[in-house]
């Protein structure tokens, strides 16, 4: 999980492509497409100056099981630095496997809510209450 938001702000694309869901991907227009949206985001992250000056993990990540995937909610703690101003973010990492599968991938917390979960995951508990978000500036 810290390796995915780490290649985030180093600006590797090989890796966030990796350990993304691949119905991210799918919704980002295939492959391609989503490498090509990725670079242009990346390339602008580092020509702002962006960087990630603390990441941590304020709460243990919680997990959820259905008969096809496993589920981990990973609540995240991040500062950002951009041209100078620096930005606060709790959020998560929704990570899912399939069962018995040993390779996580991701989902950016922000998008996935109590009320779109369904769509991507059908199968995803519909009680689970989500970890509260926001962003703000420091």
């Amino acid at each position: 999980m810290r390796r995915n938001l780490n290649a985030v702000y180093a600006g590797d694309v090989d890796t966030v492509l990796e350990l993304t869901h691949p119905k991210i991907i799918e919704l980002m227009g295939g492959a391609s497409q989503a490498r090509a949206v990725l670079e242009k985001m990346l390339r602008e992250f580092k020509s702002s100056g962006m960087k990630l000056e603390v990441l941590t993990f304020p709460e243990k990540p919680s997990f959820a099981k259905s008969d096809a995937h496993d589920f981990a909610i990973v609540p995240t703690k991040s500062t950002i630095v951009v041209k100078g101003q620096r930005l606060e973010s709790l959020n998560y990492q929704f990570g899912v496997r399939e069962r018995g599968a040993a390779k996580w991938t991701y989902i950016e917390g922000s998008r996935i809510t109590a009320a779109n979960v369904g769509t991507f995951f059908p199968d995803f508990p519909s009680n689970y209450q989500f970890p509260r978000v926001y962003r703000k500036k420091l």
